[in-house]
């Protein structure tokens, strides 16, 4: 992956106990825990993170991005910022640890995932579009 990266999970349905949404290795996680809290963590040298303050709807999708432009970590619940990461100064740290080797996990249910997950994008490329629950859903 470059510098910048987009990483997309649209849908999530009914946590129950938690688990990664969308993962690979120690590139990038999003996921939700029991309490319905998204949390998002990028492997910048380190594991940098974010964490949205209020639980998603339970029983209704809802649409999630994680996204680092190469220089803030944001995690978006259907389409706003709830989240954000700056580091305080530009150093090597910005670079993302890609894990090739890792595999692509979706609804990881051996971690503890209850629920569904739809239409799950992962990019290098900046998306700018906003993104909504699928329709009728």
């Amino acid at each position: 992956m470059s510098g910048h990266c987009t990483i997309t999970a649209g849908g999530v349905i009914t946590c129950t106990g938690g688990g990664a949404v969308v993962s690979k290795g120690k590139a990038f996680r999003l996921s939700v825990d029991s309490s319905g809290l998204v949390r998002g963590e990028f492997g910048l040298g380190g594991r940098e993170s974010v964490e949205a303050k209020h639980p998603i709807p339970t029983g209704r999708w809802s649409h999630l991005e994680l996204v680092f432009d190469g220089e803030t970590l944001a995690l978006l619940v259907n389409g706003a910022e709830v989240a954000t990461w700056r580091p305080k100064q530009t150093d090597e740290r910005l670079k993302p640890s890609p894990d090739p080797s890792a595999p692509l996990r979706v609804g990881d249910s051996t971690r503890g995932f209850g629920g569904r997950v739809d239409g799950v994008r992962v990019s290098d490329i900046l998306r700018q579009e906003v993104h909504k629950a699928p329709p009728g859903v």
